[in-house]
């Protein structure tokens, strides 16, 4: 997935809030937990380097609010499976 839109009851045309993925080419080791529903997170193969966060101003659909971005740094073992994440260590069991 590299869009995820969340929508209003009362206005299904415009989205109130959107992320956006961008991803690497590398194996996702989460994504043997697909079954907990997260996108993104747990249903992508590979891993997700960008999140852009956008929320719409709720009287003028379409028009952005507010918007962040988060990024995600890898270093990866010979397997292609992250070892760190933003410099935090990965402990697989």
């Amino acid at each position: 997935m590299i869009e995820e839109a969340k929508y209003y009851p009362t206005n299904p045309e415009e989205p109130h809030a959107k992320v956006l993925y961008e991803l690497d080419n590398y194996k996702n080791p989460y994504n043997c937990f697909r079954q907990m529903g997260q996108p993104g997170r747990y249903t992508n193969p590979n891993n997700i380097t960008r999140e852009t966060h956008i929320l719409y101003q709720p009287d003028n659909p379409g028009i952005v609010e507010n918007q962040s971005v988060v990024n995600y740094q890898y270093k990866y073992n010979l397997r292609g499976y992250p070892v760190k994440i933003n410099n935090a260590k990965l402990v697989y069991r």
